[in-house]
């Protein structure tokens, strides 16, 4: 059954107050902070600001999840290496009940990885990625989702069956396919899931919480949510 719904890359133009609304509307939200030494604070993609727009959210008590990319996964992945994404991220760090590692373009992992035992984390699979949930699967706050899409937006509806007991979904959802993507994706999944969207809730770029509102509204119309 879908639990959540997150909204990933909110960026310097979006309105904490506008996501504290659609929070206190429809509390099955959570919003997605997406972290890269490539991009952020360099002004090359709008979905990627300077994580001083945290300051923001220091009061908002919004449930918030951090997505770690590029070269800050891949060190995570294959290193262990945690040092570069609490520099980046400083006193920020507390804030995110979950960590997502991008990492499906990663070839191999370290045997040895640590994780925080105080957040969720969520390793991102693709097919004939399978090996890092094989070897840490087990650990009580690892989770995994399906990206068919690695912020592309496109949407080719093939969902896989979930491993683990909570699973996520991503890859080009919107509002004009979320309700047939939920629907396909219970007919292969019988546990708990979430749904992940970001390029697709995006006007010219820019993170919009209107779209964010219509998925909400027509899943809860649907009686999907």
């Amino acid at each position: 059954m879908l639990k959540r719904v997150t909204f990933s890359g909110f960026d310097q133009w979006t309105s904490v107050e506008d996501l504290k609304a659609l929070y206190e509307e429809y509390p099955f939200v959570e919003f997605g902070f997406l972290l890269s030494d490539v991009y952020n604070g360099k002004g090359t993609r709008r979905r990627n600001p300077d994580v001083s727009v945290l300051e923001n959210y220091r009061e908002a008590k919004l449930p918030l999840s951090l997505h770690v990319c590029d070269n800050l996964a891949e060190k995570l992945v294959k290193e262990n290496d945690w040092e570069g994404l609490y520099e980046a991220l400083g006193s920020y760090m507390p804030l995110f009940e979950r960590i997502q590692y991008d990492s499906a373009f990663v070839v191999g992992f370290s045997d040895e990885l640590t994780f925080p035992e105080d957040k969720q984390i969520i390793l991102q699979l693709k097919d004939g990625n399978e090996g890092i949930w094989e070897r840490y699967g087990d650990l009580p706050n690892v989770f995994a989702f399906q990206d068919n899409s690695g912020g592309t937006g496109v949407c080719d509806m093939k969902w896989r069956k979930p491993m683990g007991d909570y699973f996520g979904y991503s890859g080009g959802l919107c509002p004009e396919n979320v309700v047939e993507a939920v629907k396909a994706i219970n007919q292969v999944c019988d546990i708990d899931y979430w749904i992940d969207m970001e390029s697709r809730v995006r006007t010219d770029d820019t993170f919009d919480v209107n779209k964010c509102r219509k998925v909400c509204e027509l899943l809860v119309e649907a009686g999907l949510i």
